[in-house]
């Protein structure tokens, strides 16, 4: 087979694999700023990590999603989560959080 045609099947397969996961599959994993580092797992509703010096360890929620971002609850905080160019994600606690943006772990792309 052809190498070109080959390659476009690797690409198609690999966009395919990206759309067919949720939002909130898309958030799940390891996240770093200069401020915080942050572990999500939805399938745990796990919430763990350290902003500014201090741990945390809370129950995860979801509350919503759509292709921009995903609302979740932890520990009766509501926090959104939205999807940013480049791969990365702001995560603002609502109501009136600053917000914090945040990029994938390297261990975890």
């Amino acid at each position: 087979m052809n190498k070109a045609i080959i390659c476009a099947l690797l690409v198609a397969a690999s966009h395919a694999s990206l759309a067919a996961k949720s939002p909130h599959e898309r958030l799940s994993g390891t996240w770093t700023s200069d401020l915080m580092t942050v572990d999500i797992d939805f399938a745990a509703h796990d919430y763990k990590g350290v902003a500014m010096g201090q741990t945390f360890d809370h129950r995860l929620t979801l509350v919503r999603e759509n292709p921009q971002y995903v609302v979740f609850k932890t520990d009766g905080n509501t926090i959104v989560a939205q999807f940013q160019k480049g791969g990365k994600i702001m995560l603002t606690k609502q109501p009136d959080g600053i917000p914090v943006l945040l990029e994938r772990a390297s261990d975890n792309q």
